[in-house]
């Protein structure tokens, strides 16, 4: 056979397989080298095979990760949160953002204060209505508000943007006070309940130690925050503009799924 070029030989146009073969020249550590053949299978021995979407590499919610770019990852069922009781129809149980089963507390509400606790829900859901429980009444109306931790002007978590504010709830006497609503909730989101009064009922309250702590000052943690000197008759603040904090229970706002 005549001497060829490398460049000249015909392509192979297929992919390497495992029965092709070809020369080397292998180094004899003494300077020299001696001709051996190796075969497809061997030079692919070790050698990762061509990652396949679901067969040899998992997918996340059935997403690829395959591919350039960032995968996001989140939100949804598969989102992380922290609510007790799960939701869910068994014994028609609602949801709160007590995550610790403590005794309920109670706490009496100063006039046009505005008394906000983290929320964090595990799951997506939708509220149908919002309720609170006023153990002793007291005159005027109050409202139960969400806010998103996202603040328009201030990057440090605290409460932000109003989200939902219910109509005005009757103060005036005892018992539960709901509004129907439809609210969604979404996984791994952190959100603030907060309740407003015109004057001061006493109203069912988690207990301090069965909440999130939204921080803490010193060696004290900080369940929740505080505005004051809110005026009840200009409506719910958007954007929330807490003032202080408060280390008391706080108004028990439950949720209901729809």
């Amino acid at each position: 056979m005549a001497d060829i070029k490398i460049s000249q030989l015909t392509a192979k146009a297929s992919d390497l397989a495992n029965t092709d073969e070809f020369a080397i020249a292998e180094d004899d550590g003494a300077g020299g080298f001696v001709s051996k053949k190796i075969t497809g299978a061997e030079i692919k021995g070790g050698l990762q095979e061509t990652l396949v979407s679901g067969t040899n590499i998992k997918t996340i919610n059935g997403t690829s990760v395959l591919g350039s770019g960032d995968l996001v990852v989140g939100g949804g069922g598969g989102g992380g949160g922290i609510q007790s009781p799960i939701i869910g129809p068994v014994f028609n149980f609602a949801t709160s953002a007590s995550i610790t089963a403590k005794t309920p507390s109670s706490n009496t509400m100063q006039s046009n204060e505005i008394l906000f606790h983290v929320y964090y829900p595990a799951q997506d859901y939708t509220c149908g209505s919002f309720r609170i429980n006023v153990r002793t009444a007291s005159t005027g109306v109050g409202r139960i508000m969400v806010y998103s931790a996202v603040h328009p002007t201030v990057n440090d978590g605290r409460p932000g943007a109003l989200l939902y504010s219910s109509t005005d709830l009757d103060m005036t006497t005892t018992g539960v006070k709901s509004v129907t609503t439809t609210f969604n909730f979404t996984a791994g989101t952190v959100y603030y309940l907060a309740f407003q009064c015109e004057a001061s009922p006493n109203v069912t309250a988690i207990h301090k130690d069965a909440l999130i702590p939204c921080g803490t000052n010193g060696t004290l943690l900080i369940p929740a925050f505080r505005q004051i000197n809110s005026s009840y008759s200009s409506g719910a603040p958007n954007p929330a503009a807490i003032n202080t904090f408060d280390t008391s229970a706080q108004p028990m706002i439950i949720m209901y799924k729809q």
